[in-house]
C-alpha cells in the first residue's frame, strides 16, 4: 500500500514536471551569432590601480516640485506641474524641468525621458519581471581568454536559449541574433586591491525594418587576485540583462508608442554658429533617411536651430542651441513612432528642454 502510494506521487510530480516543461519551449530560438573582433588581453600584466568610477559626467545636485508657465502652440500660458532638477553635465551645471508623468533615465551621455501607454507599461512590467539570471561558472574560471574561445564556440548558446524561451512574445523565429563582444579588460583596484577581469555582450536582433535592438547584456567577470593573498576562489560568473524597452520595439503597435524626448551631450564638439549646426543635422539626416524642414528658434537663454521631419517610420523633432564658445555641444531631441495615439507630451518636453536649458561653467567639488 504504502509503495502504491509512493508510486502514485512519483507519477503525480513526474506529471507535472512534465507540464512545466512544455509551457517554456526554446521552439524558434535562432542559434546565436557569436561576434569577438576585439585585440587578445594578457590578463598577467597588472595595471595601474584605479579607484571606481564617479559621477563625473551626471552629477544630480537636488531636484523640487514646482510650477512652470508653458508656452502652448496657440501662442497662450498655461502652468503645469514639474518636477525642477539642477544637474551638472560635464562641467557645466544645466538646470531644466520635466513633467511628472514621465520616466526619467539617467544616461552617460545626457537625460532621456520615456512617455509610455497603459498597454506598454503592463507589457514592460511583465518583462521587467523576467530580468535578470546569472549564476557561476566553472568553465570560467581558467583564464579570459578560455572564457572567450568556449563564447565563441557556442558555450552559452543554451543559456541564451533558456532565456529567451520565457519571451515567447518575441517572435524570434527567423530574426538575425548575433552576441558581440563589447569589452575585455583587466582592473586593477585601490579601493579593496582586487585585479579581476570582465568581459562584457550585447544580445541583439535585427528587426524587420532592419533595426538592431539589444534584447540584453551580459557581463563575466572573475576576481583572481587580491594584493598580498594566494587567491583560491573559484567563482567566475556570467549575468544576462534584459532590456525590456527594446524587448518592446519587437512588439510594439505605432499608436501606443508614445515616444521618447532626450537631452545630450556630444563633447567632441561645440555648435557655435548655424553652418556647425546644419553639417551636422545633414549627415545625421543622410544616415537615418530623415526628411525635413529646419527654422530658428528663440528662447530665454539661447538661440535654436530646430529641425522637424520624419523617416523611417518615425517623427522628429530636434532642437540645437547656438552656444556661447567653450559652453559644449547638446542636442535636444523627441523621437516618436509615425501614427502615434499622442504625441503631444513628447513634443511637449522638448518645449520644456528648451525653455529651461541653461549651462553655466561648473567646478566639481
Amino acid at each position: 500500500m504504502r509503495y502504491k502510494r509512493w508510486l502514485l506521487c512519483m507519477t503525480a510530480m513526474m506529471f507535472l514536471l512534465c507540464g512545466c516543461a512544455r509551457t517554456k519551449s526554446s521552439e524558434g530560438i535562432p542559434q546565436i551569432t557569436v561576434i569577438d573582433t576585439l585585440p587578445a588581453v594578457d590578463e598577467s600584466i597588472p595595471r595601474e590601480p584605479v579607484e571606481l568610477p564617479s559621477s563625473e559626467i551626471i552629477n544630480i545636485m537636488g531636484r523640487e516640485e514646482d510650477s512652470l508657465r508653458i508656452r502652448q502652440k496657440g501662442g497662450s500660458f498655461s502652468y503645469e506641474q514639474f518636477t525642477v532638477y539642477n544637474v551638472i553635465f560635464h562641467d557645466h551645471d544645466v538646470f531644466f524641468a520635466m513633467p511628472n508623468d514621465g520616466q526619467i533615465n539617467w544616461e552617460d551621455s545626457g537625460v532621456s525621458v520615456q512617455y509610455i501607454g497603459e498597454r506598454e507599461f503592463e507589457m514592460l512590467k511583465k518583462l521587467n519581471e523576467k530580468n535578470v539570471v546569472g549564476e557561476d561558472c566553472e568553465a570560467f574560471n581558467e583564464s579570459m581568454a578560455k572564457t572567450r574561445q568556449l563564447i565563441k564556440d557556442g558555450f552559452l548558446q543554451d543559456a541564451f536559449t533558456d532565456y529567451l524561451s520565457d519571451f515567447p512574445e518575441l517572435e524570434l523565429e527567423g530574426k538575425s541574433l548575433t552576441l558581440e563582444l563589447t569589452c575585455a579588460e583587466r582592473t586593477d583596484r585601490k579601493e579593496d586591491q582586487t585585479s579581476w577581469w570582465e568581459l562584457d555582450y550585447d544580445l541583439i536582433a535585427e528587426s524587420e525594418d532592419g533595426d538592431r535592438l539589444t534584447l540584453a547584456t551580459m557581463d563575466i567577470s572573475k576576481v583572481f587576485l587580491v594584493q598580498g593573498e594566494e587567491n583560491t576562489w573559484d567563482d567566475a560568473q556570467y549575468r544576462i540583462w534584459g532590456y525590456p524597452s527594446a524587448m518592446w520595439e519587437l512588439l510594439e503597435q505605432p499608436e501606443e508608442d508614445r515616444g521618447e524626448t532626450a537631452l545630450k551631450v556630444l563633447p567632441e564638439g561645440t555648435f557655435t554658429d548655424e553652418a556647425s549646426i546644419y553639417d551636422y543635422m545633414e549627415q545625421y539626416a543622410g544616415e537615418r533617411q530623415i526628411t525635413w524642414t529646419y527654422s530658428g528658434k528663440n528662447s530665454f537663454w539661447y538661440d535654436y536651430l530646430l529641425w522637424e521631419g520624419e523617416g523611417g517610420g518615425y517623427q522628429y523633432r530636434i532642437a540645437i542651441p547656438i552656444t556661447d564658445k567653450d559652453a559644449g555641444s547638446w542636442i535636444i531631441q523627441a523621437k516618436i513612432k509615425t501614427g502615434a495615439e499622442n504625441p503631444n507630451d513628447c513634443f511637449n518636453a522638448l518645449s520644456v528642454f528648451m525653455q529651461t536649458f541653461r549651462p553655466n561653467k561648473h567646478s566639481n567639488p
